[in-house]
C-alpha cells in the first residue's frame, strides 16, 4: 500500500415535517461547533498502516468482489458478506485469518437472506445483517446463532459510505435514510425502536424537500459512546455528535481545498470526493476515511456515463474500477479540542471494519479469485 399507496404528496409532506421538526418537542440548545485546525497540531504524530492478514473465500470460491466487513465478539474475528459473490451468506474468519465457515443461505427461513447488503455496528455481542431485498436486519447471538428479524421503515443509506445505521444496547437503532413519512422527510437521521417503528426523525436543519434522498441528506454513522454517535455527511467536510435521544451535542467542521462541499440541488458526480468511513478509537481520537480523486488514474470516468448514472441509466463504477479512481486520505482529529493529529494519503480505495482500527482493502489475482487484506491503523507519536 503506498501514500498518497395514495400516498399525500411530497409538498404536504414537507410541510407537515416542517410543523414537527419546529414543535417544542424538537426544540434544541444550540451545539457547540468545533473548527478543526487548518494543519497538524502534532508535528510528531504520523499514521502508521500495517498489513496484517489476508481472507481468502475458500477452495472454488469465486472470491471477493464487492464485499463489507466487520468485526465480531464472538466466536469468529472477522464477519464478510459478499454484495455480489455471496449475497445470501456470511462468511466467519478467525482473528488470524482461518476461514471457519458460512452462516444463512438463501430464502425466507430463520437465518436466510435475500440480499444480505451490511454488517451492523452493534452494542453488545449480538451480530446484526441487514437484507436489503426483505427491507429487514437478522439478529444472531454470540455464537452466531439466528435469534430474530425485525423490518425496517425503509432500507439504510441514501449515498456515500457505511455504515449507515447502528443498533444500541437497548434494541433500539438510528438510521440514515430518505424516509418519506411525514415525520420524516427530507430529514437524513431516523431513531427505530425494538419493533421496527420509528420514534423520531431529525437533522441539523429544517426539512426540506429539494434535498429528500439528496446525497447532501446521506451519512455515515459511527459509535462514540453507549448513548452516542458520530454522523459524518457524506458530502461535505462536517461531522455531527448526536445523542440517544435525537440531540445534537457538536459539530465538527473542517474546510480543505480537496474537499469542496457538495450543496443542495447540485448533481452529484461519480469522480467527486465523500466520506467513506469513520471510527472512534479508544482514547477517544476520532479516525476520518475519505475517498479522493485520483489524478493520476487513466481514462477517469466520461462525462457522458456520469450523466447516464444520474439519469438512472448507466451503471456505477465496479470496485476494481473504484480501486484505479480513487485515493483515500485518512485524519486523525481530537473531537473536544479540534486538533488535526495526523493526516496520510494512501493510493488505494479502503474500506472501515467497523470500530476495530482496521482497515480492508482488495487484492486482485489473475484467476479472479480476489481475496481481502486487512491492515490495521496507528496513531504513531
Amino acid at each position: 500500500m503506498g501514500d498518497r399507496g395514495r400516498q399525500p404528496s411530497l409538498i404536504a409532506l414537507f410541510l407537515l415535517g416542517i410543523v414537527a421538526f419546529t414543535s417544542p418537542g424538537l426544540a434544541q440548545t444550540p451545539p457547540e461547533v468545533v473548527l478543526v485546525g487548518a494543519t497538524s497540531g502534532c508535528e510528531e504524530c504520523s499514521i502508521g498502516v500495517t498489513r496484517t492478514l489476508e481472507l481468502e473465500a475458500g477452495p472454488g470460491a469465486l472470491g471477493f468482489s464487492d464485499a463489507v466487513m466487520g468485526y465480531s465478539a464472538g466466536s469468529a474475528g472477522f464477519v464478510v458478506v459478499d454484495q455480489v459473490a455471496l449475497p445470501e451468506r456470511f462468511i466467519l474468519f478467525s482473528s488470524r485469518g482461518e476461514l471457519i465457515g458460512e452462516v444463512g443461505g438463501s430464502g425466507d427461513g430463520p437465518g436466510e437472506f435475500l440480499a444480505a447488503t451490511q454488517i451492523l455496528p452493534s452494542e453488545g455481542d449480538s451480530l446484526l445483517l441487514h437484507d436489503m431485498r426483505r427491507r429487514a436486519v437478522s439478529v444472531f447471538d454470540g455464537d452466531h446463532t439466528f435469534a430474530r428479524r425485525f423490518l425496517l421503515p425503509a432500507n439504510p443509506g441514501i449515498t456515500g459510505g457505511w455504515p449507515a445505521i447502528l443498533r444500541f444496547a437497548d434494541g433500539g437503532i438510528v438510521m440514515n435514510a430518505a424516509l418519506g413519512s411525514v415525520e420524516g422527510v427530507g430529514l437524513p437521521l431516523h431513531f427505530v425502536d425494538a419493533e421496527g417503528t420509528v420514534t423520531r426523525s431529525v437533522g441539523s436543519g429544517p426539512p426540506s424537500v429539494s434535498s429528500h434522498g439528496h446525497p447532501t441528506q446521506a451519512r455515515v454513522l459511527a459509535f462514540a459512546s453507549p448513548s452516542t454517535f458520530w454522523a459524518a455527511h457524506g458530502s461535505r467536510y462536517e461531522i455531527e455528535l448526536w445523542d440517544r435521544e435525537g440531540a445534537l451535542v457538536k459539530s465538527l467542521r473542517r474546510e480543505v481545498d480537496w474537499f469542496p462541499p457538495l450543496e443542495e440541488g447540485q448533481a452529484p458526480s461519480l469522480i467527486g470526493p465523500g466520506v467513506q468511513g469513520l471510527f472512534q478509537d479508544a482514547g477517544g481520537l476520532l479516525w476520518v476515511l475519505i475517498r479522493v480523486p485520483n489524478p493520476d488514474a487513466p481514462g477517469m470516468i466520461l462525462p457522458e456515463r456520469e450523466r447516464l448514472v444520474q439519469e438512472g441509466r448507466g451503471a456505477m463504477p465496479s470496485r476494481a474500477e473504484a480501486d484505479r479512481r480513487f485515493d483515500t486520505v485518512i485524519e486523525v482529529i481530537d473531537p473536544e479540542t479540534g486538533t488535526l493529529m495526523a493526516t496520510r494519503r494512501l493510493d488505494e480505495y479502503v474500506n472501515v471494519v467497523d470500530s476495530s482500527g482496521l482497515i480492508f482493502t482488495y487484492e486482485e489475482r489473475p484467476t479472479w479469485e480476489g481475496r481481502l487484506v486487512v491492515w490495521a491503523l496507528e496513531l504513531r507519536r
